[in-house]
């Protein structure tokens, strides 16, 4: 959402924004965390808030869940 609102305004909306994400068992996002700013507050908020949306299967170490990390590079482009 955030990121259509900037495009709508004119502001900056392209670039690249890394975000490390903490999972827990149950692959349920616990904490993100930005790696690497786009240089724009709004596009960086915008990953951080896709990677809180996100869901994921768990890691499994012996074929049981185990809480894990990610690391996810969000890229925002005009077309």
């Amino acid at each position: 959402l955030l990121f259509f609102g900037a495009r709508r305004r004119g502001r900056a909306a392209a670039g690249v924004v890394a975000v490390r994400i903490l999972l827990a068992a149950d692959g349920s996002v616990r904490q993100v965390e930005l790696t690497a700013s786009s240089g724009s507050r709004l596009l960086d908020e915008a990953a951080l808030e896709a990677a809180r949306a996100s869901t994921f299967e768990p890691a499994t170490r012996n074929r049981a869940p185990v809480a894990s990390e990610a690391v996810a590079n969000y890229r925002f482009e005009l077309r």
